[in-house]
């Protein structure tokens, strides 16, 4: 863990900052940094990385501002290379960071979706995926969920000619079957549900990897079948 030594000046809602004051006069400082959020804390942190004494200045504690309030969500799915960058560092941050810091950031890694519901919509995705590809950050399996989301909501777009989403989900009703890159997949009308193929994966060995991302291997394949859920009587929808 990081020896790191913060002089935190915390001030009350009617401050009085004289105490305050009276310290600094015999503390020297690299930088006095206004804020204890996460920004604050963060350019505090890597300037004691570099071997320089910051001082953060709060009115209270650390964090317990818009940073204590957020979700706290975190991607690397933007449209500039600084924000993508920024991001990459952050979630190796993220990732390491009871090593770092001994303490428990509650980091959990589950995916984003971006959903489109036009055809200008996946043209502008596929602009995006190539350039992730840039920063070696291809779409992980939730990307693919959206990707084959997208390629369906326009193909409802276009057969509908509308973007309408009463519509196009009319259109995809009476055109129910779809194949994007999985095999042939359908809609069932009465629930609208969408049965898809099943892919048992597993992952391949270090050395095994085929480029970049090729991670993972086909053990097998089970077809959608209706037969493996339950029906639409069975379900009242009858």
């Amino acid at each position: 863990m990081l020896g790191l030594q913060l002089r935190v000046m915390e001030a009350s809602s009617e401050p009085d900052f004289e105490p305050a004051f009276a310290h600094m006069r015999s503390v020297r400082a690299d930088a006095l940094i206004i804020g204890g959020g996460v920004i604050g804390a963060s350019i505090a942190y890597h300037l004691a990385l570099r071997g320089l004494k910051p001082v953060v200045f709060d009115r209270a504690l650390l964090g317990s501002g818009n940073t204590g309030r957020s979700a706290g969500g975190i991607r690397a799915q933007f449209t500039t290379e600084i924000n993508i960058k920024l991001s990459l560092y952050s979630i190796a941050f993220f990732e390491r960071f009871q090593e770092t810091l001994g303490a428990d950031a509650e980091f959990h890694q589950v995916g984003y979706l971006f959903l489109g519901v036009t055809p200008q919509h996946l043209a502008h995705f596929r602009e995006r995926v190539a350039f992730q590809k840039k920063f070696g950050t291809p779409p992980g399996e939730y990307g693919v969920y959206a990707y084959s989301a997208i390629l369906e909501v326009a193909r409802g777009s276009e057969l509908a000619k509308t973007t309408d989403a009463e519509k196009v989900a009319d259109a995809l009703r009476k055109s129910p079957a779809y194949n994007h890159f999985k095999g042939k997949q359908w809609w069932r009308t009465c629930d609208n549900k969408s049965f898809q193929d099943m892919w048992i994966l597993k992952g391949r060995a270090p050395g095994k990897t085929k480029g970049d991302w090729g991670l993972l291997e086909v053990v097998s394949r089970v077809p959608a079948n209706e037969e493996f859920d339950r029906t639409c009587a069975e379900k009242g929808l009858a």
